[in-house]
């Protein structure tokens, strides 16, 4: 537990040296950058307009910029070659900057003379601008939006009919389809409207452009966010493995810092550039950033509280409900577990954002918009492999051992551990290139020069031809066990037939599976570059030494092999092997399993069989033999037992009978009584029933004919000498 509360501290610190290194990098290598800033400050801080501003104070900032510049890149671009103590020294001194920049920025923005000057820009700036074609632009572009989302929001919400993956895809990606018609007509109408007033008016409309941009990318944004996050995930439109009630919160927590960072951005900084001046960008940036990190740290919190919620309600076990777990329990249980695995670097990575965007304009959307795609294609690669390894069964089996349900389910997951090692392997695979995508997207490699690296594609060409060598192995490895199921549902269950082909299906299946592996391993071990040669050689002398000190194992699997070929015994059969008899519950190639009546298992190795003994084979006989007192008529007892016979035919077990008695007559005579022999055939398995009611019939009806069975003999003991008396 300690390990797990340690956990958020150390994310959260790896998370800070992951994203200082693209500051790292880009402070080293561009040195121009600060050079930009300070010409946007001069010109900032000027009373002229801005071509007038930004001249004159160019030629007197650059000076002490370009002789600093090389006091603090040249040490950190030589201290960065060293992975030693240097890389703490460049951190300190580029986060140093950056927060000596940021107050720098804070203190000038939040200065009294700053404030009133803003004001006074930007005001006199909305004053002389056409605003109210903005204004129309906007309600019609939003109205007709919301318009377009009222009409298909009964069929968004409307449960898909059919059930599955391919369903749950097709959904949503109609669904993106309509919002993305949705998206486009809205921005083709407001696009009209503002194309006919700006000819209306002979004005040109450069606000209606930048809000029109905006809007577009924001409506992109929440499409791509509604794919994995959608509020209407209840109809089950969505590509997430995430629940309903958290998919909606998801959203609605994100698209908020989302709409402020693209309309702030990209529709209000640059509008009020253009009608107050140059000299509000920066503080409307600041503005924009901050209100952007509120928001997110604000969603953050809201999507903590609304896992835990649901953990408390949702992921409790309801008793009356069967103990099977599914995805979203899965998902929900990984969420809020522990919250500051994902929570605290989250919350660390919009500080590092709003940190960018204040400090490092120029960098913002290098940086990060390019580590928050990167950081959602890794997400979207996470899902992808949790789903994988959710379907493989083997997130069922770690939940209940991570404590996320109470009781095992009644069903295991049926996968077989071939399935479970390829669902394993797949989602290692989404989980590397998802770290990959992350490493990416922040800058921390460089994606294209690693792909292009001739390293790199030796590796991913070996790695491929050998992932396809496992892939047709597989493929092959399944349509030969398609072709052993129809070849063993070609006979009925139940049926001799069926146990035989059942019992020599899971022999060769077995066989043929070994085989497929061994073979598909050499193989792509061979693709991967290594030497099978060595390999094969240790196999043979291993199958040389395994085949001279296993004697026994050999000799188990070799009459094995021909019981089965003579087809000796089957699944389902009662035999008699090595002394012991029961019904045989499985034939494997070296072993029988044996049942007894008392439920006792015997597992016999084929080398101790020398007889086999099938009670079930073909057809099965009971052999009934009654003790007779000498005085009785043989003929009155065949009498008895003829209507005993009849009774049991005309009874419920008729069926199971082949011919009639066979009332074999007097085979034995003893003192005071003989013994009459009655034979009886049956279907397989069947003789045990029938005997033990053919035994109570004829009991019954040789009593009634007062025909009785000789008395015990009785030994009577005197002194030391025994004599029997009858």
């Amino acid at each position: 537990m300690k390990t797990l509360r340690t956990l958020p501290a150390i994310s959260s610190l790896a998370l800070i040296v992951t994203l200082a290194l693209p500051a790292l990098a880009q402070n080293t290598a561009e040195p121009a950058v600060p050079t930009q800033s300070t010409e946007v400050e001069a010109a900032a801080s000027s009373d002229k307009t801005t071509e007038s501003a930004a001249t004159p104070t160019t030629p007197e900032v650059a000076p002490p910029v370009v002789e600093e510049a090389p006091v603090t890149s040249a040490p950190l671009a030589s201290q960065a070659l060293d992975i030693g103590t240097g890389f703490g020294h460049d951190l300190a001194a580029t986060l140093r900057e950056q927060m000596t920049a940021l107050a720098r920025e804070l203190s000038r923005i939040s200065s009294a003379d700053s404030l009133s000057e803003l004001t006074t820009r930007i005001w006199n700036g909305l004053a002389g601008a056409e605003l109210a074609s903005l204004l129309a632009s906007i309600v019609v572009t939003v109205g007709t939006s919301l318009a377009l989302s009222a009409l298909f929001a009964r069929w968004r919400k409307r449960p898909i009919a059919q059930r599955g993956t391919l369903a749950k895809v097709q959904g949503t990606l109609v669904a993106t389809l309509f919002r993305l018609v949705n998206l486009g007509v809205a921005w083709a109408v407001g696009l009209t409207v503002a194309s006919w007033l700006s000819a209306l008016t002979g004005q040109l409309f450069i606000l209606q452009t930048l809000y029109l941009s905006a809007f577009a990318l924001f409506g992109l944004s929440r499409i791509v966010l509604a794919l994995v996050a959608s509020p209407e995930a209840e109809s089950g439109r969505s590509l997430s493995w995430v629940a309903p009630p958290l998919q909606r919160a998801i959203y609605q927590s994100a698209v908020v810092p989302i709409g402020i960072t693209v309309q702030g951005m990209m529709f209000v900084a640059p509008g009020l550039r253009e009608i107050a001046g140059l000299a509000v960008l920066r503080p409307t940036r600041v503005l924009v950033a901050t209100l952007a990190l509120m928001a997110a740290l604000w969603g953050i919190q809201r999507v903590v509280k609304a896992a835990c919620a649901h953990r408390a309600t949702d992921l409790r076990p309801d008793p009356a409900a069967p103990a099977t777990p599914d995805l979203s329990r899965s998902a929900a249980a990984l969420l809020t577990r522990s919250p500051g695995l994902w929570a605290w670097p989250a919350r660390v990575a919009a500080l590092y954002a709003w940190l960018v965007a204040i400090t490092m304009p120029a960098l913002a959307g290098q940086i990060v918009l390019a580590g928050l795609g990167g950081t959602v294609v890794a997400l979207i690669l996470v899902a992808a492999a949790l789903e994988l390894w959710d379907r493989s069964g083997l997130s069922a089996m770690m939940a209940a051992q991570n404590g996320a349900f109470q009781t095992l389910p009644e069903t295991p997951p049926a996968t077989t551990p071939l399935l479970q090692a390829l669902g394993a392997v797949a989602s290692a695979g989404l989980m590397a290139f998802a770290v990959v995508a992350l490493l990416a997207g922040w800058g921390v490699i460089d994606l294209f020069a690693l792909v292009s690296s001739a390293a790199v594609k030796g590796a991913f060409w070996r790695v491929a031809s050998a992932f396809l060598v496992l892939a047709g192995a597989t493929a092959l490895w399944f349509a030969v066990s398609n072709l052993f199921d129809r070849w063993l549902m070609a006979a009925l269950p139940g049926r001799r037939e069926y146990n035989r082909r059942r019992t020599l299906l899971r022999l060769f299946r077995n066989a043929f599976g070994l085989a497929v592996v061994i073979n598909s391993v050499m193989l792509a071990l061979s693709q991967l570059g290594l030497d099978v040669a060595p390999l094969l050689a240790g196999a043979g002398v291993v199958g040389i030494a395994v085949g001279f000190g296993a004697q026994k194992l050999v000799q188990d699997i070799i009459t094995g092999i021909f019981i089965q070929i003579e087809n000796a015994v089957n699944e389902g059969d009662v035999v008699e092997v090595a002394g012991l008899s029961g019904g045989v519950e499985r034939v494997s190639i070296r072993s029988i399993r044996l049942r007894a009546l008392d439920g006792t298992l015997h597992i016999v190795p084929f080398s101790s069989v020398t007889t086999v003994s099938n009670m079930t084979r073909d057809f099965s006989a009971h052999v009934a033999e009654f003790a007779i007192a000498a005085e009785d008529d043989v003929a009155a007892v065949h009498d008895a037992l003829q209507e005993a016979f009849a009774q049991l035919k005309a009874s419920d077990l008729g069926a199971d009978l082949r011919g009639d008695v066979d009332l074999q007559g007097i085979v034995g005579m003893s003192d005071g009584f003989y013994t009459y022999r009655a034979l009886l055939r049956t279907v397989p398995a069947a003789q045990w029933a029938v005997g033990r009611r053919f035994t109570q019939l004829a009991r019954a009806s040789l009593a009634a004919r007062g025909i009785t069975s000789p008395p015990a003999p009785r030994r009577m003991l005197l002194g030391n000498t025994a004599t029997s008396a009858e």
